[in-house]
């Protein structure tokens, strides 16, 4: 049987029919052959095999077996959404598909005839599945208060079900999502989607309750001054914090000392840095004491200070901030077009470090408040305030 086409070239006796094609499943056939001096001569006619199936189809017919099963788990997925409704459903549907098509069904149809390839595949398929089942089961756009503690936010496709429920009509206030292992990207990504949400009011990442309205500035009553000072707020809490403020513009002081923002490489204190440089902040009194803070993230806060035009008061006193970097630091503060106090007492600045700084900033204008007292590694105290 010839499935798409034969080569006649070479029997053919005229140099333009090269090739002739057929329609799948047929071919010719023979009916008789006969010998008529020195030729053989064979007797054919087109036919149609109803029961053989292409190459196409045997090469496939693993890949195709998976995508069956994929559509009967699709059932259910959408039969394990008893608690959600409306267009959710329907995004929890669409989502397992898209994570199938980029997953285990990505490949080749003839990679699945490798037994391993097959095995995994399935595997694959089947935790799919059961995630975006627990998903659907979890999700509930009826609670008002929604508990989703030990849930693996590591998992993209966990992470992308969150932010699109939170996107959709739920009727949730409250949202638990302590020992989420919850990622600073993830943070990010869990920012941005409660910025679209305009009925939730709470949520816990660590131990303390975050009020998501007053720190976005679209509560009813408008805050121009958050203190979150003394909440054993993390490193997640601060990334979160940090996409939320972005766009507050109306808030004006900020008190976080006595946290832990300095943990997992000061990612926190990154966060706030590129709300300070990049977004339309209206912040001008920040207030970092005591956090943990090293030198990742005093560099970072003084590429910051030097693109942001509206911070006048800022304290890091009590940090892990060495001489080195805080050079480094008020060197960027002198770019700073509005910074007037910068307190760096209870530091590791060293005697040497802290002679630089006080003669840079006595050559400074604007500088008014410089605090540089009781550091661990020096002997002197300074604290400027004209």
């Amino acid at each position: 049987m010839v499935d798409r086409g034969a080569d006649l070239q070479w029997l053919s006796m005229y140099p333009f029919e090269s090739e002739v094609t057929f329609a799948p499943l047929s071919g010719l056939e023979v009916q008789s052959t006969r010998v008529e001096g020195s030729v053989l001569v064979v007797e054919l006619r087109l036919s149609v095999n109803h029961f053989e199936r292409p190459i196409e189809q045997i090469v496939g017919q693993r890949q195709t077996l998976l995508g069956e099963m994929a559509r009967e788990m699709e059932l259910e997925v959408r039969a394990s959404a008893v608690n959600t409704a409306g267009g959710f459903v329907n995004t929890g549907v669409e989502v397992f598909k898209r994570l199938l098509r980029e997953g285990p069904l990505r490949e080749q149809p003839s990679y699945y005839n490798t037994d391993e390839n097959f095995a995994a595949a399935v595997q694959e398929v089947l935790l799919l599945k059961r995630s975006q089942v627990e998903a659907m089961r979890k999700l509930s756009v009826h609670e008002k208060r929604v508990d989703l503690r030990g849930w693996d936010l590591k998992s993209g496709a966990n992470l992308e079900m969150l932010a699109r429920w939170l996107q959709a009509e739920s009727a949730a206030r409250f949202l638990d999502l302590r020992n989420s292992s919850l990622q600073s990207d993830g943070a990010a990504v869990l920012a941005e989607a409660l910025l679209g949400n305009p009925r939730l009011e709470s949520v816990v990442v660590s131990r303390e309750e975050l009020r998501v309205q007053e720190l976005a500035g679209t509560a009813s009553s408008t805050a121009t001054t958050l203190c979150l000072s003394r909440r054993w707020l993390g490193p997640i809490d601060g990334v979160l914090i940090s996409k939320l403020i972005a766009h507050n513009n109306s808030l004006i002081e900020l008190n976080l000392s006595n946290n832990v923002l300095g943990q997992r490489r000061n990612i926190a204190v990154l966060a706030l840095c590129d709300t300070l440089r990049e977004s339309p902040c209206s912040l001008q009194r920040l207030n970092l004491a005591k956090n943990y803070i090293s030198v990742e993230g005093v560099m970072a806060l003084g590429d910051a200070l030097a693109h942001n035009s509206t911070l006048t008061v800022l304290n890091l006193s009590g940090n892990e901030i060495d001489g080195a970097s805080a050079v480094s630091l008020c060197e960027s503060a002198h770019l700073n077009p509005t910074l007037t106090n910068l307190n760096l007492s209870h530091n590791d600045i060293d005697e040497a470090a802290v002679t630089r700084i006080t003669e840079a900033v006595s050559r400074s204008h604007l500088m008014t408040g410089l605090d540089l007292s009781c550091q661990h590694k020096s002997r002197s105290s300074y604290l400027r305030d004209r």
